[in-house]
């Protein structure tokens, strides 16, 4: 099958979906693009330090080869909210006749111009929208509510009746689907993310030598926050919650590895130093995506408080125990007893699981096995990419 996925920005250094997905595809065999726009990711208040890190937003247009993806890069006209009008969207797509063209999101441009374009040219390729959103990042203002009460009124018609396949990647993402934008239940199918395993796995050199590195001892207890060090990813939380264990436990340490925004960084700093535990507290900035196995390696249990992230799954892959929020949307990733569920903004039940996996060393080293079992059994690239190919052909029209 030739296989069009259209997502507005792609950054192969990164651990997304759109390079992992789009080359395990052609590994099976499928001739597969990815348009994209010719800008990075918006230095918002998310992407801010992820755009510092990768350079100018705006790179060339045309045909490329970026991380072993076939790109095409198309010029941005605008960009509202992440949203961004690609120029030629339409000329490209039937000029590669493609058999499945990938949506990424219901509710971007793409996700109507895209059909538009099926019904009035009828196009026979099958039509495929890939959901990520997560309530934590939907808007709930009024702004929001009206937005989707227009796309369920104007656009929802149109995507039921062009669109074969909507696959969610959470369940909570089943229900926003569902909810906001109406696409019934029963025409959603859920194919989890994942991640590389192959790259993703525990390294007891890398241990042993960034524990060496960092000045942690062998009996340390490490947990690890790895990601974006802004407000919305929840980072406080983790330093609250360490605040009522550190004075107890000398051999805990909590690891930040990440960029971020500096003031917001500071004020956790001056508190930790204010309680006198700044010498069980490390921070480091970014490192590439490929060096984190390294990281997750040398922890011992991994630490998300709030919003969602690639980065639990790897860590799991890791061996690593993780400690997330408690909600619909991440119980995929602790579904097979590798971790735990805390609740959300309750600093003492945080607290609390970081202090059951701090005392018992074989539970964490149980966890661990259970989470890497959980990525090679379901949650791997290699076994999502089957998947997808399964709900591309169920719907590909017969020629």
């Amino acid at each position: 099958m030739k296989i069009i996925i259209i997502s507005y920005y792609y950054e192969p250094r990164l651990g997304y979906q759109e390079p992992n997905l789009t080359r395990e595809l052609a590994k099976l065999g499928h001739d597969v693009y990815l348009i994209t726009s010719n800008k990075r990711y918006p230095p918002g208040i998310s992407h801010k330090s992820l755009s510092l890190s990768i350079g100018e937003r705006t790179v060339k247009e045309g045909f490329f080869v970026e991380g072993k993806v076939k790109v095409i890069r198309l010029k941005s006209i605008f960009e509202i909210f992440s949203r961004t009008w690609l120029k030629n969207l339409e000329k490209t797509l039937i000029e590669l006749k493609p058999d499945v063209v990938v949506v990424n999101s219901v509710t971007r441009f793409s996700s109507f111009r895209v059909p538009f374009l099926k019904w009035r040219k009828k196009l026979d390729f099958t039509l495929v929208y890939d959901e990520h959103m997560v309530y934590s990042v939907v808007r709930q203002n009024l702004l929001g509510k009206i937005f989707y009460f227009l796309f369920r009124l104007i656009v929802r018609p149109l995507l039921l009746s062009q669109g074969n396949v909507f696959i969610a990647v959470t369940e909570e993402t089943k229900v926003f689907m569902n909810r906001e934008c109406g696409i019934p239940l029963s025409s959603i199918e859920l194919v989890p993310l994942g991640v590389n395993q192959h790259l993703f796995k525990y390294d007891e050199l890398s241990r042993k030598q960034l524990r060496s590195q960092y000045g942690i001892s062998q009996e340390d207890v490490v947990f690890i926050y790895a990601g974006k060090i802004i407000a919305g990813k929840g980072p406080h939380l983790l330093i609250d919650a360490g605040l009522k264990l550190l004075g107890k436990h000398k051999d805990l340490k909590l690891f930040f590895l990440g960029n971020g925004n500096e003031e917001y960084i500071n004020k956790m700093k001056n508190k930790v130093e204010k309680n006198g535990f700044g010498t069980q507290i490390i921070w480091d900035g970014a490192v590439n995506n490929k060096e984190l196995y390294k990281y997750y390696s040398a922890a011992d249990v991994g630490v998300w408080p709030l919003q969602e992230s690639m980065t639990m799954l790897e860590a799991a892959s890791c061996n690593l125990p993780i400690i997330v929020r408690d909600t619909l949307s991440l119980a995929d990733r602790i579904s097979n007893g590798n971790g735990f569920g805390y609740k959300e903004g309750n600093m003492e039940d945080l607290a609390k699981c970081m202090g059951i996996c701090l005392i018992d060393k074989e539970l964490r080293k149980k966890m661990g096995a259970k989470g890497r079992e959980l990525i090679e059994k379901r949650m791997n690239w290699e076994v999502i990419a089957k998947e997808y190919v399964k709900h591309y052909s169920k719907a590909t029209p017969k020629s």
